[in-house]
């Protein structure tokens, strides 16, 4: 199937929308830059990712999909909306609206699967990687440079008029494809997130300290 680039991502996009993700975006697969890097290694020497001692491996790969897959050229990035449809009766245990239904991992790879099936059949020989928490990659990053969000003040991805509560999914691949226009950050003084944290784990703008997160305590921390 001979396919400009351009058709090629808008297929694959009402593609993605087809198979139930809320956004779909791309970005060229270079390596990360050095602000980034550097303001991911002051959060490492400052302890706060706690006893999270993976986030200290495999740097390098970290910042250069090429790494993980030979000639990339593009990171293709999904959303998928986990709100919940019902919620459980305040009367009963609460627990976080992610862990609801199915294990995410497996939904979103068997739905990453699909979408990648799709990108071969029209891009025969396209070669990628699809990524759910199971690599070290910096969605959030990826998912700003693809266009779909930006990283707010709480270090989670906002998707415009959609909210925080998506799971995140990435195809590292092969195949070029016209990159979107990265979102700004559009928090401007609004700082509601930092003054309602109840441990006051988000201690400094954009910077979550995970000592002092519940959601590390309840998941994380294996102690």
């Amino acid at each position: 199937m001979n396919l400009l680039s351009s058709e090629k991502a808008r297929l694959i996009k009402e593609e993605a929308s087809r198979i139930g993700f809320g956004a779909c975006g791309f970005a060229r697969a270079t390596e990360v830059p050095e602000e980034e890097r550097l303001r991911f290694q002051r959060w490492l020497d400052a302890g706060c990712c706690a006893g999270m001692e993976y986030m200290h491996r495999y740097r390098e790969i970290r910042f250069n999909p090429g790494l993980l897959v030979e000639s990339a050229r593009s990171v293709v990035v999904v959303a998928l909306n986990y709100f919940p449809a019902q919620k459980q009766p305040s009367s009963h245990p609460q627990f976080a609206y992610y862990a609801y239904g199915e294990d995410y991992h497996r939904v979103m790879k068997r739905k990453l699967t699909e979408l990648f099936s799709f990108i071969c059949q029209i891009a025969p020989g396209t070669q990628g990687r699809c990524l759910v928490d199971t690599a070290p990659v910096l969605e959030k990053y990826w998912a700003q440079q693809a266009g779909i969000g930006f990283i707010g003040r709480n270090t989670q991805l906002i998707l415009p008029r959609k909210g925080s509560y998506f799971f995140l999914g990435v195809i590292v691949s092969t195949l070029e494809l016209p990159p979107d226009t990265p979102l700004k950050n559009r928090c401007g003084n609004c700082r509601k997130c930092i003054e309602a944290c109840p441990t006051g784990a988000l201690s400094s703008p954009w910077g979550l300290d995970a000592n002092r997160c519940l959601s590390y305590q309840t998941i994380e921390n294996r102690a």
